[in-house]
């Protein structure tokens, strides 16, 4: 189940295999501050203890190490999910109402790293000229061996630049669909209507 996979992530990554006591292994703990520490246990044992709103409270306003974003950000989107399952009283979410809940409440700033280009998911205006340039001029793909320029150019990362890519495609073929179900004719993002 969902809940099983994340408490035995939580274990793999408190260093356990399903101890009871949620604190990071000795080896990470040496190398990392006390306060980061404590805020993640902390974390877990809310989790741990299923007081979802408590640990959305604490991962908005607690501060963690950028080692643990990642899957601190996992934790927030299962309180989430369990709240709303219980406020729904629903034993299940489909995929789509968890998107929807994704979407809704995103990760807090505190569970990103402070130069975090994730904290807006909507590219700059630069940022898309240069990615629309290249898939109207050079390929409707980006292509790997075009990748470092592009990360260069416009300053994002790879998995951005793949997804925007091929969310473009795909938006260019839902106004091509369109176009043609009405009748109309699509001409470089432009539906014309003769």
């Amino acid at each position: 189940s969902r809940s099983g996979e994340l408490k035995s992530l939580m274990d793999n990554k408190a260093g356990g295999s399903g101890s009871s006591n949620p604190s990071l292994s000795d080896s990470c703990s040496s190398s990392r501050d006390p306060a980061h520490i404590a805020a993640f246990n902390q974390a877990q044992s809310l989790f741990r203890s299923s007081r979802w709103t408590k640990l959305c409270h604490h991962l908005e306003s607690g501060t963690f190490s950028p080692a643990d974003h990642r899957h601190l950000q996992t934790l927030w989107f299962h309180a989430l999910y369990e709240a709303f399952k219980s406020t729904r009283r629903l034993s299940s979410l489909s995929a789509v109402q968890r998107y929807r809940i994704r979407k809704k409440d995103p990760p807090p700033a505190s569970l990103y790293a402070a130069d975090s280009r994730l904290l807006n998911n909507k590219f700059k205006r630069d940022q898309r000229a240069i990615m629309d340039r290249y898939y109207n001029e050079k390929s409707k793909f980006a292509l790997l061996a075009d990748m470092d320029d592009l990360m260069i150019k416009t300053g994002l990362e790879f998995q951005q630049i793949k997804n925007y890519f091929k969310n473009k495609r795909q938006r260019s073929r839902q106004k091509l669909k369109m176009a043609a179900e009405k009748g109309a004719e699509y001409l470089g993002g432009k539906v014309v209507v003769p």
